[in-house]
Formats: C-alpha cells, structure tokens, sequence
C-alpha cells in the first residue's frame, strides 16, 4: 500500500510532501536554466563585441540590454529566488536540517548582490564567508549526530520483510502479524 495523498496523523508522510519536493525541483531548474541562457547570451555578445563582430546588431535594443546586465545582480536575484522556494520547500519537512541549505543561498545571493553593488573589497564579504561557514560546519554536525533520521529510516528500510501466510485445508489454528512491519510498506 502506497502512501496517501493526504496523511491526517503524519502529514509528513503523505505524497503531497513528495509533489511539492518535485515542483520544487523542477521551480529550480528553471531558474537555473534561464540564468545559464541568459547569461550564455550575454558573454556571446561581449565576445562578438571584442572581436568588432557586432557591428549592426550593437544598436539592437535586445542587445543592448543584454550588454548591460550586470552579471552578479542577475546571479544574487537568481539566487534569492531559488532561496525564498527552499524556504517555501522547508514548511513542508519534518525537520530544521531544511532550514540551513536556503540560508546557505540566501547568504550567497546577498554575496553576489554586495559584489555588484561595490567592486572594490568589502568587509561584508568576510561575514557571508564566515556565516556560510559556520552552517556548513552546522549542516555536517547535524549529519553527523544523525539528527537527520536518515540511518534510521535506512535501518527500517532494511528490516522490513515480506510476509506470506499459507492456510491449509481443514486446519484450524491461529497466527500472528508484526503490524509494524506491515505499515513500513
């Protein structure tokens, strides 16, 4: 038996988690897509406008747009955007392990938006550098004091048995089953 689409006692345990993980990662994608598109375009038209190539084309209103993307602002927004759907994602999860990884991104996309905003070397920098740190060194911890779950669902996974009952004719007797272990299927 599957999982339901909506589990009133687990709800953590319903397919819906799993649609919204999906919707999640294809939202992700897309993003990253649209990023990697646009700013393969825009370094086309930088090189073809180093070599004397674009020549006509330089009074295009698309190009010049193009040309006038600021490459680390496009990246912090891209970024931004992929954090607040991993925050949206983590309301749907068992678990602050969620939390860390968009944190992650946020930090990094204010990074990219301080690196457009001022080219010279800024302090703020040193923090984000610290802050990501200091999660990642929090993400593994986490990890490693497996509060996570991961081994334990792992170990269920691995203990869970298939069960088979044979009646005979005329037989009258009486049997148990490990509803628990039928439930983790």
């Amino acid at each position: 038996m599957g999982k339901k689409y909506f589990n009133f006692n687990d709800p953590y345990a319903s397919k819906f988690t799993d649609i919204v993980k999906i919707i999640k990662v294809y939202l992700q994608f897309f993003i990253g897509f649209i990023l990697i598109t646009i700013l393969t375009f825009k370094g086309l038209c930088e090189v073809l406008q180093t070599l004397s190539f674009l020549g006509s084309f330089e009074d295009n209103s698309i190009v010049k747009h193009v040309l006038a993307i600021g490459t680390f602002s496009y990246i912090a927004n891209a970024l931004a955007i992929s954090a607040g759907i991993e925050l949206g994602h983590m309301l749907f999860t068992n678990g602050p392990d969620e939390a860390i990884e968009p944190l992650m991104l946020g930090i990094t996309s204010a990074a990219f938006y301080t690196l457009s905003t001022n080219s010279g070397g800024s302090w703020v920098l040193g923090i984000y550098a610290i802050s990501i740190l200091v999660l990642m060194f929090c993400l593994k911890k986490y990890k490693d004091w497996n509060l996570d779950h991961t081994d334990e669902m792992a170990q269920l996974n691995e203990r869970s048995e298939t069960y088979s009952i044979k009646v005979e004719e005329d037989s009258i007797g009486c049997f148990t089953v490990d509803i628990k272990n039928i439930a983790n299927k």
